[in-house]
């Protein structure tokens, strides 16, 4: 027999156990077989009850029933969940197709100027809020309708569901746009973030929004004569000597009715044009001052050649030939001077003018326009020379005058209204302001 207390061989007859002195009764007395069943707790105590409960856990507190659970919840989701699987895999399906279908990369929408809505509908147009009046492609695509026909297109998105416009694709260079145009819309306008090129005989226009160099966006649109006109004057044509030197021959009288000192400068766009970057300081500023211009071909890689159209070549070789005849006569007899001329006349909180001047060189010079109490200029570019004591600055809607009297006293005006960056300033320094030329600053 086994004490029940420390698990020692007892007799049956003894009353104290001798190895942990608890009483012996029958109730904590076993045989030998029965007390082998049971673990010794730590505390050296066996507890029958303890161990019965480890026998008999309920059903919630075994491993294998909440295995069960889970399995049967993950068959009731595959079962009961399948109908909305198959749903969602033949939505995606559908939506693969519907793609598919509405890709227009192969069409050209320059063909739909003028279209009525029923043919918009047939190439699968829709109406709805996304759209002007029709569209696809979740708005990627636009079409607008005057009385019943097209007359305005806007294309984006994706190059490879996007269709095309007369032969322009999304992500073209500029170069390639105006290759793809240059037969139908001939006059190249300043357009919003990037170039517009019209067709002056139907009013219809191409504005091709670039970015990093790449077309992001093309829109067609129509104008009347009159928004045509206005366009043209708010543009960087007015910017050009000779608007279209590169789509026709020019005539001598075309040229000599030029002023002398601007026909270097009118040459020398028929390269700029192809963004020629010009080694000359006087050129490359006067041209950076240009809307239109973008300098991105190094001089030494520039080959004329092949860049130039023939208008272009024949046009260089008239303006030079009479750039020879004429010789410059009003550049050489300039009294300007290069320097600093001063305002003589105090400005607002005693700021005072200051005009800085390059040296005269091939019909124009530097200039960069400030206050001498500060460093930085508020405008700078290139001004032409018009005659022996006169030169010209214009810049964002504004015309500024320098004349000389003597080659130390310049008198400045302006004309219109600068709408750039420092407009009062601008506007303060060349109201009908007198300039001297002192020795101190020269």
């Amino acid at each position: 027999m086994f004490c029940k207390y420390c698990g020692k061989e007892v007799q049956k007859d003894w009353v104290k156990c001798p190895y942990c002195g608890k009483e012996l009764k029958e109730e904590f007395v076993q045989d030998n077989y029965e007390s082998e069943r049971y673990t010794v707790p730590i505390d050296g105590v066996n507890d029958k009850s303890s161990n019965a409960s480890k026998k008999k856990k309920p059903i919630y507190k075994r491993v294998w029933f909440w295995i069960f659970i889970v399995m049967i919840g993950f068959m009731g989701c595959t079962v009961f969940g399948g109908s909305d699987t198959e749903e969602t895999e033949t939505k995606k399906t559908e939506t693969k197709k519907t793609e598919k279908k509405n890709t227009f990369a192969d069409q050209d929408f320059a063909e739909l100027v003028g279209a009525s809505e029923a043919e918009l509908k047939k190439i699968g147009l829709k109406t709805g809020e996304d759209y002007l009046d029709y569209g696809a492609l979740n708005g990627d695509i636009n079409v607008s309708c005057t009385d019943g026909v097209v007359n305005s297109i806007m294309i984006t998105g994706d190059v490879k569901t996007a269709p095309s416009f007369h032969g322009v694709k999304l992500g073209m260079s500029e170069t390639e746009i105006k290759e793809k145009l240059s037969d139908k819309y001939t006059e190249e306008l300043k357009g919003m973030n990037g170039k517009m090129y019209v067709n002056l005989d139907t009013g219809g226009a191409v504005n091709c929004q670039v970015n990093k160099g790449k077309v992001t966006t093309i829109m067609y649109m129509e104008f009347s004569e009159e928004e045509l006109s206005e366009l043209q004057s708010q543009s960087g044509a007015e910017e050009y000597i000779f608007p279209d030197s590169d789509t026709k021959y020019l005539s001598e009288d075309e040229v000599r009715s030029v002023e002398v000192d601007k026909l270097a400068l009118g040459r020398n766009e028929i390269f700029a044009r192809h963004g020629y970057i010009f080694k000359d300081e006087t050129f490359r500023q006067y041209f950076e001052s240009c809307s239109w211009y973008e300098g991105t071909v190094p001089s030494d890689q520039f080959n004329a050649d092949s860049v130039l159209n023939n208008f272009e070549k024949k046009n260089v070789e008239l303006i030079k030939s009479i750039e020879n005849e004429v010789g410059g006569t009003s550049v050489d007899k300039f009294i300007g001077l290069s320097g600093v001329y001063i305002c003589t006349t105090p400005l607002w909180d005693g700021f005072t003018g200051k005009i800085e001047l390059g040296q005269p060189q091939n019909g124009a010079m530097s200039f960069s326009l400030g206050v001498l109490e500060q460093s930085y200029s508020v405008l700078s570019g290139t001004a032409v020379i018009i005659d022996s004591n006169t030169a010209q600055i214009q810049a964002d809607g504004v015309r500024i005058t320098l004349s000389w009297s003597n080659s130390e006293n310049m008198y400045v005006v302006n004309e219109g209204s600068y709408s750039g960056k420092d407009a009062d300033t601008i506007d303060v320094i060349t109201d009908n302001m007198s300039y001297i030329r002192p020795t101190e600053f020269n």
